[in-house]
């Protein structure tokens, strides 16, 4: 949560921190520890095509359920925009005023695709709806249901591991926001660093959301540390390349699993 101001303050993590997911920790605990909580702070900021720049803090909150091949999240995001941009960058708002409250809640479910004879998981499956929780006249949302379909490759080679994501989303449209469905990609490597940290480099195009709009661009570098089998601590930067992305954003995450 992926093609808005907004979502790129969310979903740009929900990539990053997937991936570096593949961090490896040692003397796993006997029991399998079903729950992790997960607390963001991000920040972008960017012109967006309009004549000055959108500052945008958004604070996330994840709760995430793994059983099995199945994998549940919600996410609840608390947001402050300031600039003339909305959500979707230069729809629907025309004030410059500071806005804040809470962002759209959004629900997802991922299916992992299991080798039978390795045990490994190459393939995830997953769906996400965001649901309008957020104020529409504030800039904060678009008022509408959206959802998306994607699905997740990564493998090991040694201690690298590339990644891709390939979704479609389908937004939904108001006389407000206009918005256009289409294709997001992300792909990427990851390798560690040192003993429990893994970095590497991710790069997301997403298909334009308003007709004539550029299509979104955007490369990330992030890094993970796992500080041992329940606490992890996360972070990212990121530059996007044209007026539906941002210019610069940052962000850091500290997890929990009980």
């Amino acid at each position: 949560m992926k093609i808005s101001l907004i979502k790129l303050g969310t979903a740009v993590l929900v990539s990053a921190f997937a991936i570096t997911g593949f961090a490896q920790t040692t003397n796993q605990p006997p029991e399998p520890l079903l729950w992790n909580l997960e607390v963001g702070l991000n920040y972008v900021t960017g012109d967006y095509g309009l004549p000055e720049d959108t500052d945008v803090w958004v604070q996330t909150t994840t709760i995430h359920y793994e059983q099995d091949a199945w994998h549940f999240q919600a996410t609840a995001p608390l947001i402050s925009i300031s600039g003339p941009a909305s959500v979707v960058g230069n729809v629907g708002r025309a004030n410059t005023s500071t806005k804040r409250g809470l962002g759209d809640v959004t629900l997802g479910a991922t299916y992992k695709l299991t080798d039978a004879a390795t045990g490994a998981s190459d393939f995830d499956f997953g769906a996400r709806v965001k649901l309008p929780t957020a104020k529409e006249n504030d800039g904060l949302g678009t008022g509408e249901v959206d959802t998306y379909f994607e699905v997740n490759y990564h493998h090991t080679f040694g201690t690298i591991t590339p990644f891709a994501t390939l979704g479609y989303r389908f937004l939904g449209r108001s006389p407000a926001y206009p918005l256009e469905d289409g294709f997001y990609t992300t792909v990427g490597v990851a390798a560690p660093l040192a003993d429990r940290t893994t970095g590497g480099l991710a790069y997301t195009w997403r298909e334009r959301i308003v007709t004539n709009a550029d299509d979104a661009s955007e490369l990330m570098a992030f890094i993970s540390h796992q500080l041992n089998n329940r606490w992890k601590l996360q972070g990212y930067v990121l530059t996007g390349f044209n007026d539906a992305s941002p210019k610069f954003g940052l962000g850091a995450l500290v997890g929990y699993k009980f």
